[in-house]
């Protein structure tokens, strides 16, 4: 019989069904002894009937053992006794214990409207970086609070730095600054959150600060920055953990809400911060699993100007095989077409699970679909992007789009090709019989591959180049000066 008056069993520590000759000494602990050369039960077994009997209640009978627990391997004939270890606890912390265990079981710390707070201090002077971060999949997605100015000027303010855990309540969220002298908190708090809106984490060094605050607003003093921040569960769908075999495609997934005009973000251009966007916009009206992104039609009804806007996302997963972004300048290429999609503000946004960065774009946030122009023989409608990926990994693949004007059946088209070292093959490749009859297609010559789930097209790749012609531009010169040819744009990896 497990017992206690004052409060309940709230997590066993520690479960064992051996034989009776196992001597048991009290007032200790006995997640201490050791039990080597004991004939027992397995102990996962002993804790699963615990905690099945036990949890949650005063007292609780487990007798008889041998028929809840079993019997010990080669102890067939002997007696058997149980060494139970448990946590005893009020009410109150029981029923906290377990909602915060039902949270993680479900996936759901972090989770909208309230998400948890996290917090970071950091002085210009320190040694090494900083990190504003959030638990498990969840997104920094508000900066409630950014103080920069003197750091010993700075009331006493103490909070665990654990990621998600700055042990803060949802209704005071806001940095003791006294008469320190500092920076424009507005001005704090719009820097912090261009930098890290929509990431998992958020580093700072003494170089990335003085970078983001360029003025010195306390000359002579040592200057810090302290951050109170919202971490948000990341909103995408279930499958997005599913394991992807290689070259395949998971799923193409498309998502509109109605635009939120109160969300923390602060740019329409960058992948992180649209990332904010749709999940601070929190009223869908659509959302569907397709066969293929080209086309993809999110258009449902007719809507012409107006302040109402929607904003949409178009998502697929996929794997590449390491032939196909092996070293070398492994551009691959992606074509997005419609722009009404994107007609105010748009994002390509290409990533890794772990988020840290965008290969989409020199600056490392996505490629901005709004000042795009078309290339050179592409269709007006259109934007073609080359992003560099390396090989054997899994990517998510955005497309983001904010959208005034709307019309029933509108759509948009994102599709891609591999690397210029690959070639397509064609279906006739596979008829040995025939070799004659095998059409392998340069990048030139192929066809634009839409996003579709399955297994990708017959794609055979060289080792890259170590650098590759990316873009050309003809420079602008004067009346005396001697015409030369276009300048070539390399990308190169010596």
């Amino acid at each position: 019989m497990l017992t206690d008056k004052a409060g309940m069993c709230a997590h066993p520590e520690f479960g064992l069904s051996n034989l009776t000759n196992f001597t048991t000494v009290e007032e200790q602990n006995a997640v201490a002894f050791n039990f080597k050369g004991v004939r027992k039960v397995p102990m996962k077994n002993t804790l699963r009937v615990v905690r099945e009997r036990c949890v949650g209640l005063r007292e609780c009978n487990l007798m008889p053992i041998r028929q809840l627990m079993g019997q010990a391997h080669g102890a067939r004939h002997e007696g058997h006794a149980l060494s139970v270890a448990v946590i005893c606890s009020s009410k109150a912390d029981f029923l906290e214990h377990m909602t915060s265990a039902m949270i993680e079981s479900y996936g759901l710390k972090c989770a909208p409207p309230l998400g948890c707070p996290t917090c970071m201090k950091s002085d210009r002077r320190a040694d090494g970086p900083t990190r504003l971060e959030c638990y498990g999949d969840a997104i920094i997605a508000d900066i409630n609070d950014a103080v920069y100015g003197a750091a010993l000027q700075q009331p006493d303010f103490f909070f665990d730095p654990t990621a998600a855990s700055c042990n803060l309540t949802a209704d005071d969220r806001t940095i003791p600054t006294g008469h320190m002298c500092r920076n424009s908190r507005s001005r704090a708090i719009r820097a912090v959150k261009r930098r890290c809106l929509g990431r998992q984490n958020c580093v700072f060094t003494a170089e990335d600060i003085a970078a983001l605050f360029p003025v010195d607003p306390c000359p002579g003093h040592t200057k810090r920055l302290t951050i109170i921040g919202t971490c948000m569960k990341s909103q995408l769908p279930l499958d997005v953990e599913d394991f992807l075999l290689e070259s395949h495609f998971g799923f193409v997934q498309l998502e509109s809400r109605r635009f939120s005009y109160t969300t923390p973000a602060v740019s329409q251009t960058d992948g992180y911060q649209m990332r904010v966007t749709f999940q601070s916009s929190p009223s869908a009206y659509q959302s569907r699993y397709l066969n293929t992104s080209a086309p993809a039609v999110w258009g449902v009804e007719t809507r012409r100007g107006g302040s109402t806007r929607r904003v949409h996302r178009l998502m697929a997963t996929m794997s590449l095989p390491d032939y196909m972004g092996s070293d070398g300048a492994n551009y691959f290429m992606f074509r997005v077409r419609g722009r009404q999609f994107w007609d105010k503000g748009g994002v390509l946004s290409v990533v890794q699970k772990s988020n840290e960065r965008d290969f989409c774009g020199a600056a490392g946030t996505g490629c901005n679909l709004k000042g795009c122009v078309p290339a050179k023989g592409e269709p007006a409608d259109s934007c073609t992007f080359d992003v560099r990926l390396p090989g054997e990994a899994q990517y998510q693949i955005f497309l983001y789009g904010v959208t005034a004007d709307e019309d029933p059946g509108s759509t948009v088209t994102l599709e891609w090709k591999p690397p210029s070292s690959c070639q397509l093959y064609e279906s006739g490749c596979l008829n040995a019989l025939n070799p004659d009859s095998c059409l392998k297609l340069s990048r030139e010559d192929m066809p634009w591959q839409p996003l579709a789930p399955g297994k990708m097209p017959w794609i055979n790749c060289r080792t890259a180049y170590a650098a590759e012609v990316v873009s050309m531009a003809r420079p602008v010169h004067s009346r005396r000066t001697v015409t030369s040819p276009p300048a070539l744009a390399l990308d190169s990896l010596v």
